[in-house]
Order: C-alpha cells, then structure tokens, then sequence
C-alpha cells in the first residue's frame, strides 16, 4: 500500500484534469463551482458563522495548494470569516444579490497562494438571507458543496452528525489502483475499444500550447515522496440534499 509525505500528496486522477484546465485557463476561473441556499427566516448569524468555520475547518480539500505540478501541500488552516453582504436597500434585493454573486464566481482563484472559496450571507430582506458560497473544482465539486450544506445546517441546529472524513484516504485509494495491475488492464480495455474510433472533428489545425506551469519546488510529486506504510480505509461521507444555484 502506499502513504504519503505530511505536507505534500500526489494529485488524484481527477486533480491532474481539473489542475491542467486551470494552467490553460488564462482568467482563471472558468472551474469555479458555486450555489446559494434561500433561508426564509430569522438567521442566528454569529451561530451559522460557528457553524460554516466548523464545517469548513473540517474539509481539508479547501485549505489544499497546489504550487508545485502534480502535488497538493498541506497548509495549516487559515483563519476564515463569513462575509455579510447587506443588499436589501436596493431597489431590486434579489437582482442586486445575483450579480454580486455571478461577479464573484468570475474572480480568479490562484491555486498557489489560494484561498479556494469564499462564502458571504447575503442580506435581502428583514428576514430573507441568501448564503452563497463558492469553490474551485479541484477542492469541491457541486455534489462537495451540497455536503457542506448538510454539514453547516446539522452544526447550526446542533444536532450532531459525523465530521467530514479526512482527504488523504481518498488520494491514497486513487494512487493505489493508478499502481495496480487492475489500471493497466483497465487502461488496455479502453485503448482497444476506441483504436479504430474517428479522429475529432475540428475547426482548427493543431493545439495551442499550455502555458508554463507555475513551480515553487524543482522536484515533481510522484513517486519520490511515496513511502510505504498501512493505509486506512476510507470511510463514506455524508449525503446531502441539493440547494438553489445562482442561474
């Protein structure tokens, strides 16, 4: 089995796409994944911005970096407010509120220096609140987003609930059967079954060139920093209902 460095993992198979697209994406922001949840009601906020830094503190793939190509770092938690954004005296709240909304879905995420999200209670009337909150891909995906809803509402109702379960399992699995027998043969499948498939269409000639990966380190991840060691098993997270998300 394999374990790895404290402070620095390999990519899963999923990280390496979603890391590439983001090298070749010049605004960087088009894997920003976002939603909100419309709360009707009285919102107790110094209890739901102990509940949101709880469950944040607890999902380790958003306090991630990924400086160094085909490596995550381990970062110590950084400290994290709940912004409140007070909408509710313009003339239209709830159009005021999609556009600050779409206008941060499009800032740019550095996967260096991060952070990966950012989360806001937006205000639009005496007792009408939207949370939003937002992601880069590589951290949380949509169906990430809906289990930090479950999370931050079983926090804010006190009911309990188990924490969110640790990352490194994850990558750890992902590595295992990238070493395995079973990816080859997996891998050999696939090539055999797509040899004869058409080459795709498109409207150009060629490919453009990825820009140069950003590199604090001039060492790649894999597979200097593996060891080997017991693993532990990963454990199922939490399920989740899903939540409104800005059109």
């Amino acid at each position: 089995m394999t374990a790895f460095s404290t402070s620095r993992w390999p990519l899963s198979a999923a990280q390496h796409g979603i890391f590439a697209g983001h090298q070749a994406d010049t605004g960087g922001a088009a894997h920003n994944v976002a939603e909100y949840v419309d709360i009707a009601g009285t919102v107790d906020h110094a209890r739901f911005e102990a509940a949101t830094r709880q469950a944040v503190a607890e999902a380790e793939a958003l306090h991630m970096r990924f400086a160094v190509s085909g490596c995550q770092d381990v970062v110590a938690v950084r400290p994290f407010r709940l912004e409140t954004v007070d909408v509710s005296g313009s003339g239209d709240p709830l159009a005021a509120a999609l556009s600050w909304m779409h206008a941060d879905l499009a800032s740019p995420v550095s996967l260096d220096e991060g952070p990966l999200f950012r989360q806001a209670l937006i205000v639009v009337g005496p007792d009408r609140v939207l949370w939003y909150h937002r992601s880069h891909r590589i951290a949380l995906d949509r169906y990430g987003l809906f289990l930090l809803d479950r999370r931050v509402s079983e926090l804010y109702r006190g009911v309990g609930g188990e924490p969110f379960d640790p990352l490194r399992p994850v990558v750890d699995e992902d590595v295992a059967y990238a070493l395995s027998a079973g990816w080859r043969r997996d891998r050999r499948f696939w090539l055999d079954r797509f040899a004869d498939a058409p080459v795709p269409i498109s409207l150009v000639e060629g490919t453009a060139p990825l820009p140069p990966v950003s590199s604090a380190a001039p060492f790649p991840c894999p597979p200097p920093l593996w060891k080997t060691g017991p693993r532990s098993p990963p454990v199922a997270a939490p399920v989740g209902p899903p939540s409104s998300s800005p059109p």
